[in-house]
Formats: C-alpha cells, sequence, structure tokens
C-alpha cells in the first residue's frame, strides 16, 4: 500500500450572538498537503432568539424569511461573522498543528 497524499478535516464549532440570536456555527478545515486551507460554514445549530429555541430546519428558514421581508438578513450577517472569526484565527497555526507527518 502507498499514501501518495494526506488530508485533514477539522470541524470547529463557534457560538456567536446577533442581537437577540443566538446559535452555534459549524465550520470543517479542510487540510490538504499542499497547505491551501479551505473553511467553509457547514450547519447553524443550537438555534434560540430571546431564550427561545429554533427548532428544525424549517422553522429556521421561515424565522430567516420573516426577517429577511423586514430587512434584516440573517444569513449575510452569519456570513461575515463566519468570516471574520476564521480570519482573526491563525489558519496557518491550525496547519502546523494538525499536519500529519
Amino acid at each position: 500500500m502507498n499514501i501518495t497524499s494526506k488530508l485533514v478535516m477539522l470541524n470547529i464549532e463557534e457560538k456567536i450572538k446577533v442581537g437577540s440570536l443566538e446559535l452555534n456555527i459549524i465550520a470543517q478545515v479542510c487540510i490538504p498537503d499542499s497547505g491551501l486551507v479551505e473553511v467553509d460554514l457547514m450547519d447553524e445549530t443550537e438555534i434560540s432568539y430571546m431564550g427561545v429555541p429554533i427548532d428544525g430546519y424549517d422553522n429556521w428558514r421561515k424565522f430567516k424569511a420573516f426577517h429577511l421581508e423586514m430587512g434584516v438578513d440573517y444569513n449575510k450577517t452569519i456570513g461575515h461573522m463566519f468570516e471574520e472569526i476564521f480570519n482573526k484565527r491563525d489558519i496557518e497555526k491550525l496547519v502546523s498543528i494538525h499536519r500529519i507527518k
């Protein structure tokens, strides 16, 4: 057996708060041999608004659609927060710590 390449995949969960909305975002970090790191937003979990849980994908989708009609784009806001969190992290440090030798 000859291993020709390696890939490390990390799932990172981060709790965020947007006004009265709280949720966990789950990011997937892929670190191939080449070192070209990719970070993707994979999921949003444990969502609550003013302490009330928003259960299920359909209710979360309806919640976001309702607020979008009023000009509040949670997809955009969460996306910006995601980028901000992962721009602040030292991804190169993640690569060096988790690289398979």
